[in-house]
């Protein structure tokens, strides 16, 4: 049980993250595309997730999750570090220093 908060702790952080990345690289009009399109997945994963896991589980030995697991983290890892650049948009948002203020503020404030 501890370990299944301990993965709940981690994988919520990936709807919180994937929106700030979808907010820095879509513009407002299509960032509900965005959103959609990752939420199709995300919630489709649900379903694969058990029939992967019960098909290997099957034919291949319960050990055979794990070694799918580690792989497929290996291969994400790879195209994440290929694939996904710096998501920050700098014509969304522009940030100066104000005079009378040292913090960073907005450009429109």
């Amino acid at each position: 049980m501890v370990g299944r908060g301990i993965q709940a702790c981690g994988t919520s952080s990936l709807v919180v993250i994937e929106s700030g990345i979808v907010a820095d690289m879509y513009e407002l009009a299509e960032r509900g595309s965005a959103y959609g399109s990752f939420y199709l997945i995300y919630t489709f994963s649900f379903l694969l997730g058990p029939l992967f896991g019960g098909y290997f589980t099957q034919y291949f030995g319960w050990r055979s999750i794990f070694w799918y697991l580690a792989i497929m983290s290996g291969v994400v890892y790879i195209a994440i570090l290929l694939f996904v650049h710096e998501t920050f948009n700098s014509n969304n948002q522009t940030w100066r220093r104000n005079e009378t203020n040292p913090k960073l503020v907005s450009e429109g404030s």
